[in-house]
């Protein structure tokens, strides 16, 4: 037999490191549960933070002064879907807002104030499609619920029917 000395196989070095670890192993091991242990707590805290709160908003009537009466219903319906698409705003369906609207008691502006109530809304939003020499006016306005203030306006002009829904898109993205 021979005098020479094998050396030890990997699992026998193996063993013997993590029975025995050297200071870079320890500092390499107190590292990752530390970065295991903060990752943690922080996605803990992540996870379990305050929700968030999501006003509602009404989406109140739209006059249509263009000559167009296919704007009537349709400005309306584009800008709830923009909204609602929103992760910022609750948005009430129309059905919703438009039987409120026709319950309450006193009409127009002030009626606004009964559905906001309804629905724990703080603003409303009405607008206003108007025909220009050359194109369409398409405004948006915010209002506060309680006094009717104006809280916020967009406005955006087009030049033909047909890309009026671009500029009514790019009029709600301003608006939020």
């Amino acid at each position: 037999e021979s005098d020479e000395e094998v050396p030890p196989s990997f699992a026998a070095r193996f063993v013997r490191g993590v029975m025995h670890p050297g200071p870079w192993q320890l500092a390499g091991i107190t590292f990752l549960l530390a970065v295991l242990g903060f990752g943690s707590f922080f996605f803990w805290q992540w996870s379990h933070g305050p929700a968030r709160h999501t006003p509602a908003l009404i989406i109140g009537e739209f006059q249509n002064s263009s000559g167009v009466p296919q704007f009537d219903p349709a400005v309306r319906t584009a800008v709830f879907l923009d909204f609602e698409q929103s992760p910022w705003f609750d948005v009430p369906s129309q059905a919703k807002v438009d039987q409120a609207l026709s319950a309450a008691k006193p009409k127009g502006s002030h009626a606004y104030e009964q559905v906001c109530r309804a629905f724990g809304a703080e603003d409303y939003l009405t607008g206003e499609v108007r025909r220009l020499t050359h194109g369409y006016l398409l405004t948006l306005n915010a209002l506060r619920c309680g006094s009717g203030r104006q809280v916020a306006v967009s406005r955006g002009i087009a030049e033909t029917t047909d890309s009026l829904v671009s500029v009514l898109d790019w009029v709600v993205w301003d608006m939020r």
